[in-house]
């Protein structure tokens, strides 16, 4: 397959207004959870983290809406895609079902993104994945192979957007006792936001910013007693994502806090002993850095290595992002500089 770069980058969200913000506020682990006026089953206040520039009672595919559309203004500007000229390909990671499922999750959400974010949006080429976190990486497994097809050096953007601020998701979270609390400990902080990613390939003569190696996923085997197949896809994805051996220097992940999602982790490093290294390997956990954003935390893990390899601050030279989802999918992307 040929080469695949990041050519232009867009964030939104409470760690920023741009990428670059996003980058450094995560880089600074500016985690800033804020109680909302929502009531959890024991008449406490429940938090998140969410954007200040947005009114607390936006919710749904509005906010989504209103999340998205500046990071992808961004990400078109930064790549130097004229937004009103000729309509970009979107590859977009939306939420997984959940208490606040819509119909406008699909088609209709390109329709209104577009307009918000003022960009001409081909909306028969474009696609959408509701897998969560992994369907960045599902997005990105497309856009190589897709800016390898194609004859041209048009390239194709990437991105995803979620929000757990929605009262039914959080009454959701709350019953289903996943909200970390005083009172659940092994539960995870709800956040939200929006990154894109405009991936071209090796005809583009816009500058390169990082350059994707590799994007696959992977799905989790139903359980076995004993829990002898926990961690068994993510196990084969960074074995396939080292394929040419040594330990993988920078690892990402989007472990969460949550028990199940912890030990699939510890499995998944125990079984690949040979590829991490308490010296040689440097672990960050992203949820721990701007909590669970949900579907768009892989595309907010994006663009913060790419930000790391723009700005200087990058950990090594080669990242390896792992993502999860709530069913059985999994997903990995490797990213180095470009």
């Amino acid at each position: 397959m040929s080469e695949a770069f990041v050519v232009g980058l867009g964030a939104f969200g409470p760690h920023g207004l741009d990428a670059r913000q996003n980058a450094l506020m995560t880089r600074a682990s500016k985690l800033a959870p804020r109680p909302t006026s929502m009531k959890d089953s024991r008449g406490g206040r429940m938090a998140n983290v969410r954007a200040r520039s947005l009114a607390d009672g936006l919710q749904g595919v509005e906010r989504l809406v209103a999340l998205a559309a500046p990071a992808l203004s961004e990400a078109c500007d930064d790549a130097g895609i004229d937004r009103s000229g000729r309509p970009v390909t979107v590859f977009l990671a939306l939420p997984e079902l959940r208490p606040d499922d819509d119909p406008r999750y699909g088609r209709p959400f390109f329709e209104a993104l577009g307009a918000a974010a003022g960009v001409s949006i081909d909306e028969p080429a474009s696609l959408f994945y509701r897998a969560g976190a992994v369907g960045v990486a599902v997005a990105l497994e497309r856009a190589r192979a897709h800016v390898a097809a194609r004859a041209d050096d048009r390239p194709v953007v990437v991105g995803a957007v979620d929000s757990y601020h929605h009262a039914a998701v959080l009454s959701w979270l709350d019953h289903e006792k996943r909200l970390l609390s005083g009172h659940v400990h092994d539960g995870f902080i709800p956040s939200e936001g929006a990154a894109f990613a405009v991936v071209a390939g090796s005809r583009h003569r816009a500058p390169r910013l990082a350059k994707i190696t590799s994007a696959m996923v992977a799905r989790q085997p139903a359980p076995e007693p004993g829990d002898a197949k926990n961690g068994e896809a993510l196990s084969e994805l960074v074995r396939r994502a080292r394929a040419g051996g040594g330990v993988h220097p920078w690892v990402v992940c989007d472990v969460n806090g949550e028990r199940h999602r912890v030990n699939e982790w510890v499995v998944t490093k125990v079984r690949n002993e040979d590829l991490f290294d308490a010296d040689a390997t440097l672990e960050e956990r992203i949820c721990d850095l701007i909590g669970d954003a949900g579907a768009a935390t892989g595309a907010l893990a994006l663009t913060y290595v790419c930000g790391a390899f723009r700005l200087g601050f990058a950990r090594a030279a080669r990242a390896l992002v792992t993502l999860s989802s709530e069913g059985p999918d999994r997903g990995c992307f490797v990213v180095e500089p470009a």
